[in-house]
């Protein structure tokens, strides 16, 4: 088995498929593809539309998140996961799903490593900087893309990028960090990419039918850290809008309190500017 070391001189192996199988045995997934080197996990499910597939890599070459920012990390370094799930039945639930899959992140994150774990609406996974009280910075991004491919039912590719081990000058930008550098101890990425799978499944089961959306909203609400932030939103035709983050609203949509009121909004970059009347939790700009 080859190794990599990181810039500290610490090992990184490759990702086994083999007992990444055993630890998903009794799951649904219909296949599951481990690369060493790949150009977009997602790419490569939204060109294969079947469901229930698993797709992950040691290195991703061309990943990508919302924006179309890129998405880099060292090899094996970071958790590059695509699975292509379902889409909920009901398209009430449909805004949601990216903000749903971010709570399942955080669930499992916080079950494996006790790292302190937020919510950025939309797409966003923050951990809390160790020892900092206030600091939070982003540790994982989601990207969801629709799919279809004839015959078979919408499906929806839920793209998931994840620092695990990045050291501090592998980190892309100064407002990124990793699990260990959030104070996380030595992690197995097949353990975690398992983790994340059994909630991922777990969540189409909720979402299938008739859900609760309360109680598919109410996760979701409770860790993220944009409410109650002072906020820019950066709109896609130029403008931003400045307010207080108020609510997520039934579709998923981030209320805003501005000089105009309170304003929804369904797309839109969001950075943090301070708490609301206090130094509280707050996370930079990505």
């Amino acid at each position: 088995m080859s190794q990599i070391e990181d810039v500290s001189g610490s090992t990184r192996l490759p990702l086994d498929r083999d007992r990444l199988t055993v630890l998903l045995e009794g799951a649904p997934w219909a296949d599951v593809v481990v690369h060493e080197t790949v150009g977009s996990t997602n790419a490569e499910l939204v060109d294969d539309a079947r469901p229930w597939r698993v797709v992950t890599a040691d290195h991703q070459q061309q990943g990508r998140g919302r924006m179309a920012r890129t998405w880099q990390a060292p090899p094996r370094s970071s958790i590059a996961l695509s699975v292509s799930l379902p889409l909920p039945a009901s398209p009430e639930v449909w805004g949601w799903v990216p903000l749903l899959v971010g709570a399942t992140v955080r669930t499992a994150l916080v079950g494996r490593t006790g790292v302190d774990i937020g919510l950025k609406w939309p797409n966003d996974v923050l951990a809390r900087r160790a020892g900092s009280d206030d600091e939070w910075r982003k540790v994982a991004g989601i990207l969801c893309q629709t799919a279809t491919a004839a015959g078979t039912a919408p499906l929806v590719v839920v793209g998931i990028g994840l620092n695990v081990d990045l050291t501090e000058p592998e980190l892309p930008v100064q407002t990124a960090t990793s699990l260990t550098l959030s104070g996380a101890e030595p992690l197995d990425r097949e353990q975690l990419i398992a983790d994340i799978l059994d909630g991922l499944v777990r969540l189409q089961r909720t979402w299938e039918g008739e859900p609760d959306l309360g109680a598919l909203r109410a996760p979701y609400v409770e860790h993220c850290v944009t409410l109650g932030q002072q906020v820019d939103v950066h709109l896609p035709d130029g403008s931003v809008r400045r307010g207080l983050a108020r609510d997520i609203d039934a579709t998923g949509r981030l209320v805003v309190e501005g000089d105009d009121g309170l304003v929804p909004h369904a797309v839109g970059d969001v950075v943090h500017v301070r708490a609301a009347g206090a130094a509280g939790p707050r996370s930079a700009a990505p």
